[in-house]
């Protein structure tokens, strides 16, 4: 199988470059690399330019017009040759046997069932037991790891030992089949947005994955490890005392209102989840200091 794997940036070049090498280091070499920049300086380009001397696969670099995330991962999936593409973060760091452990899973599907997977992020820890409960009371996690909610809200598996189902994919590794592109696309209309300080995140990996998931099998398979440096706590990214709060809902009102079918329950449990992601937010920021280390 030719693996493709697609780097959307804007970050630091000391982060992609640090990406780069790790997947240089992979026992299963990608066929290309696609680098989709939106970065003002040329220092990616160069540094991309610089790297057909010493990788074993294809290098392409596209200078992109728009800071939009799903945009730029729309330009990579145009020129893409692969079976399988694997879309990464700039800032994660893949164990050597990630693509062969990504690629496995593929190969072993023979009737072409499982049209999404995704490698383990390592490092994540669970919440303390009171955030816990207070996530479950109010739908914003769920018992079964991996799944999405009425409210739009995702749970991700922290502890698992065997390639489990799920109905959702994170955007530091997400990795599918080609012949997926042909029904489906990342929405632009909730993208990602850059400005000179940081990115704004609004869930458009999930929702992409979550339609995958109505047509195929999408699975995490925990073999294949990464660290993702710039994984920050749950507290400080989905708080309701972030600024970025107002994005999340947004994101999860377009969720709510394309995913299910309106009725009054609904409606209530979608603000019921609001209501609780305050409680939990604030319960999250007392703890602010002990959760750090997560």
């Amino acid at each position: 199988m030719k693996v493709s794997v697609v780097i959307c940036t804007k970050g630091r070049h000391s982060d992609l470059a640090e990406c780069i090498e790790s997947i240089q280091r992979q026992t299963l070499n990608p066929t290309e690399l696609i680098v989709v920049d939106a970065s003002v300086d040329n220092d990616t380009k160069d540094y991309v330019s610089a790297l057909s001397e010493s990788c074993y696969f294809d290098t392409i670099y596209i200078k992109q017009k728009y800071g939009y995330l799903t945009h730029a991962r729309n330009i990579g999936i145009k020129v893409v040759s692969g079976d399988v593409v694997v879309f990464l973060d700039n800032d994660t760091i893949l164990y050597k046997d990630y693509l062969e452990n990504i690629v496995d899973i593929f190969r072993r599907d023979k009737d072409k069932v499982i049209g999404g997977v995704q490698g383990h992020v390592v490092g994540r820890k669970e919440f303390p037991l009171i955030i816990r409960l207070i996530d479950h009371f109010f739908l914003i996690d769920s018992p079964r790891k991996g799944m999405v909610s009425v409210i739009g809200s995702c749970s991700y598996p922290i502890k698992v030992e065997e390639v489990v189902s799920v109905m959702w994919l994170s955007g530091s590794n997400m990795c599918f089949r080609r012949c997926v592109f042909d029904d489906f696309s990342f929405n632009e209309e909730i993208s990602c947005t850059y400005n000179s300080s940081r990115y704004r995140f609004v869930g458009e990996d999930k929702e992409f994955s979550h339609r995958v998931s109505k047509k195929y099998t999408i699975v995490l398979n925990p073999k294949a490890k990464l660290v993702h440096k710039g994984e920050r706590s749950a507290w400080e990214s989905t708080s309701v005392l972030n600024n970025c709060y107002g994005d999340y809902l947004i994101c999860r009102r377009y969720w709510f209102r394309n995913f299910y079918r309106w009725n009054p329950f609904y409606e209530f449990l979608f603000w019921w989840g609001q209501f609780g992601y305050f409680i939990s937010s604030f319960v999250k920021h007392i703890l602010r200091d002990p959760l750090k280390v997560m």
